[in-house]
């Protein structure tokens, strides 16, 4: 939920711009991967192993995991749903007047990360554009009560959605559940192996 509207954290804001706090630099992911994997002798066999090997074992013997996906599906739904309705549209429309009003045109939210260049790659220090529009971005949703508008709308959606599709939701829970007792078993075995 953290970043469900986008950003919402003042101090984020104002600290990481649109980054994640934390997110490191993708190069220097890239570079810690290729060490470890030189470390370890992975080669693509080594890749091709798992693909072929240990990741059908894993589905035989825990089962595949999210072969669908209902209560994401729900879950997007709800969002694109709530998003055209009457109260969130109009917080939508106070959001994007506050932004020109700073200076900032943009429509939605989701559109502000897109409308800086260093707001879609991971930098050490975002930009101080990025940083002043991120907290328009939160003082904008703050002032329209956005936040608080659409979530009470997914809300309400939401409870109808878990009602109409309760045997659906159920019988995931209850696969979920066997899929955990079926990892805990192969783990307790390979464990004592």
């Amino acid at each position: 939920m953290e970043r469900r509207y986008g950003l919402a954290d003042v101090e984020a804001a104002r600290t990481h711009g649109y980054q994640l706090p934390g997110a490191a630099d993708p190069t220097q992911e890239q570079a810690e991967s290729d060490a470890e994997e030189k470390t370890e002798n992975r080669t693509d066999a080594w890749d091709k192993a798992l693909d072929e090997m240990c990741i059908p074992e894993a589905n035989e013997k825990i089962g595949i995991v999210n072969p669908t996906d209902p209560a994401g599906e729900l879950s997007a739904q709800s969002f694109a749903v709530t998003q055209k309705q009457g109260s969130v549209k109009k917080a939508l429309a106070a959001w994007s007047s506050c932004m020109n009003r700073a200076g900032h045109s943009l429509r939605s939210p989701l559109d502000a990360p897109a409308a800086l260049p260093s707001a879609g790659r991971t930098v050490s220090r975002p930009s101080h554009a990025e940083v002043q529009t991120a907290t328009a971005d939160v003082t904008c949703k703050k002032s329209g009560r956005l936040v608080a508008v659409w979530y009470k709308a997914e809300v309400a959606y939401q409870k109808k959605q878990i009602a109409a599709h309760k045997k659906q939701l159920q019988a995931q829970k209850a696969r979920n559940a066997k899929l955990l007792t079926n990892a805990r078993t192969a783990r307790a075995t390979s464990d004592n192996q």
